[in-house]
């Protein structure tokens, strides 16, 4: 019977298990390093945790005592150490120096000393910043019947970055070889010797070579430099113990932030990262801590966060529901008017009446159903300001991504509003730009300008004039392409004969700079579909001429 075949019954037979985690200023990555920990597909009981932490500049430790809390009684033991349990030189640099790689393997000895302590069968070591998103990542490692073997880790599907390298220079530093991208893309799979592990590797503690090995002191021969993994690589090289990888499957993600890095942008770095995973269909877990630092973005000022969403894009509701996870923000879908489900009929019972002569500026074609769908969609948002006394909402649609800073920006562009007192009843925070003049910036701002003609609606902020200004024009007995609509109203619109329709163009738009989210996808993208544009038009007789 092998590991993959046993039963919850008979998990006691299973071999015991160490994870050693070495934790640094991760308060960033713990909520996803530890939810796919906690999904591994083995018996907690047969799992002990070490996991070692000091020097923090963020909430690490206070996350990590959190999370025992929650845990300890389902594992055999959960363990963590600090500068308190351990005296060791350390450098409080967020450089890699000498003395911090030097730190690193001491607290890597602690750790297989640990195991051994607890007489376990393996030791898998973690970084913080991996993410092991196969259930069955540890049974398989087992079954692999390596002394050392790494699962095969990715930066994401279009980066060549590892956890393993093919071969090594004469220093013992990385060399790219023929076989590195057979073996990144799966070519060649299975059980692979190769030159170099890293990030995430277990360790057979049962094999006579291990007796041989250290991660610290260096092999008394070594003469090289004081870095980890030359370190690590010399001291398996003598003990005779060579590096496999498994990459049968991808088991997981690895995130590589630059060396130095201040804790905000590098948060920052790390949510654009998790964001674009989204974007290829990953997700990852996450769990839920008090201390997470996703909870410190601070509330912004809207009453009401919209998300426009078709009920049959079932997949873009998820990936909203992802991504607004990821954000830390609260919001309210809202269930878009279907173009595929208007007709003639309908839209004469909404009172709906198209601009005579109204063709598409760019495709030179009537209006399509899509397109007074995602209109309604919008007005109908714009009523419930009015109807629920709403100060002012955050409408977004549902085929966004938000760039790099996005929470940090938007709070400095709302205090910005409400420093200078500026009157406003739209703020863009993604738009197109159609004009190739240059726009005038705001006043006394760093972070906000007076939009040009501009189209999309993918994410705006609406206050209260603003919904009142709009629903006030009686746009729906003037119908068009809500991009054209909302330019004519702050009178920036280069078509004078649509603007004279709409008299009151006193709509005050201001636009974030930089812009702060935009489409998911582009129109050349493979994964690009709009709802708007792939639906039929309007009937021809309603576009008489004027």
């Amino acid at each position: 019977m092998t590991l993959a075949d046993t039963t919850a019954l008979e998990y006691n037979r299973l071999p015991a298990v160490v994870i050693a985690v070495l934790a640094r200023d991760a308060s960033d990555f713990l909520p996803t390093s530890l939810a796919c920990l906690a999904n591994l597909n083995y018996d907690k009981k047969r799992i002990a945790f070490w996991i070692a932490t000091d020097n923090n500049q963020d909430q690490t430790e206070e996350m990590l005592v959190e999370w025992k809390s929650q845990v300890e009684s389902d594992y055999h033991r959960v363990e963590i150490m600090t500068s308190n349990n351990y005296s060791l030189q350390t450098d409080l640099s967020l450089q890699w120096t000498p003395s911090r790689y030097r730190h690193l393997l001491q607290l890597r000895q602690l750790a297989l000393a640990a195991a051994l302590k607890y007489w376990a069968d393996y030791v898998l070591f973690v970084d913080a910043d991996n993410f092991l998103t196969e259930p069955d990542t540890l049974i398989e490692l087992i079954k692999s019947n390596r002394t050392m073997v790494a699962p095969l880790l990715i930066e994401s599907r279009h980066s060549y970055y590892s956890n393993f390298w093919c071969g090594v220079d004469e220093q013992g530093y990385y060399r790219r070889t023929e076989d590195y991208l057979p073996t990144l893309k799966r070519e060649r799979k299975g059980v692979l010797q190769v030159a170099m592990i890293h990030s995430t590797f277990l360790i057979d503690l049962n094999r006579k070579s291990v007796e041989k090995f250290s991660f610290y002191p260096p092999h008394s021969s070594y003469q090289g430099h004081i870095d980890d993994l030359l370190i690590f690589s010399y001291s398996a090289k003598m003990a005779g113990i060579p590096f496999h990888l498994l990459n049968n499957k991808i088991y997981g993600y690895l995130f590589s932030s630059p060396q130095v890095q201040e804790l905000i942008t590098r948060r920052e770095s790390f949510l654009n990262y998790k964001l674009n995973q989204l974007l290829d269909g990953i997700q990852f877990p996450r769990w839920n801590l008090i201390s997470d630092p996703c909870r410190q973005w601070g509330k912004l000022p809207f009453d009401q966060v919209y998300v426009i969403n078709l009920l049959r894009r079932k997949e873009r509701r998820q990936y909203m529901k992802a991504l607004l996870d990821e954000i830390c923000l609260d919001a309210e879908f809202f269930e878009a008017i279907d173009g595929r489900q208007l007709n003639e009929e309908k839209i004469a019972k909404l009172g709906i009446q198209i601009l005579p002569g109204y063709l598409d500026p760019f495709h030179q074609r009537p209006m399509k159903y899509g397109e007074i769908g995602c209109f309604l969609s919008h007005y109908q948002l714009w009523k419930k300001v009015i109807q629920f006394n709403y100060s002012s909402i955050l409408i977004l649609e549902d085929d966004v991504k938000v760039k790099m800073g996005f929470h940090r920006q938007l709070s400095q562009v709302m205090q910005e509003v409400q420093s200078l007192s500026l009157p406003w009843d739209i703020i863009y925070i993604g738009r197109k730009k159609l004009l190739s003049e240059a726009e005038i910036p705001v006043k006394g701002a760093n972070y906000l300008i007076w939009p040009d003609y501009s189209y999309w609606t993918v994410g705006y902020i609406l206050s209260a004039s603003g919904a009142k200004k709009l629903l006030a024009s009686q746009p729906l007995t003037h119908m068009m392409a809500i991009d054209e609509f909302l330019p004519i109203m702050y009178d920036k619109h280069p078509r004078k004969d649509w603007k004279e329709i709409f008299p009151e163009r006193n709509l005050i738009a201001i636009s974030a700079e930089p812009l702060l989210i935009e489409p998911a996808f582009y129109v050349a993208d493979k994964d690009y579909v709009s709802d708007t544009e792939d639906s039929s038009i309007v009937v021809a007789d309603q576009h008489d001429e004027l």
